[in-house]
């Protein structure tokens, strides 16, 4: 699935060059596209995997454009904690099963960091 999922985050994210979809709707589907592919490294053990898309889609939400009424720029804003509140949720889970996996040196890894990112 993830061989699916990768192409279509990255079809999204420069559908702004070919006009496929407007900036709300692209990140809509790539919040929906990258939860998915969370869990599926997670799922697979991926931790490091799970942490550069995090990054990769925490960068690319900060990277929206702001509009002058404001709904854009609020809607980065609620993207970007919902992204660091659930994945912290999702790595909550994971250190509860298996402590072992989480690197306690990279901030990223630590669900603490995107509750209080969130």
């Amino acid at each position: 699935a993830l061989t699916s999922y990768i192409p279509a985050y990255q079809q999204l994210m420069h559908a702004s060059d070919n006009g496929i979809a407007d900036v709300i709707e692209r990140m809509g589907l790539c919040n929906h596209i990258s939860f998915r592919m969370y869990q599926l490294y997670l799922h697979s053990r991926d931790l490091p995997a799970a942490v550069h898309h995090c990054r990769i889609h925490t960068n690319t939400l900060r990277s929206c454009s702001d509009d002058a009424d404001g709904i854009a720029t609020w809607r980065k804003w609620h993207w970007l904690a919902n992204n660091h509140h659930l994945f912290g949720e999702l790595l909550e889970a994971l250190a509860q099963q298996l402590p072992m996996l989480i690197d306690q040196t990279d901030m990223w890894q630590f669900p603490g960091f995107h509750y209080l990112a969130a």
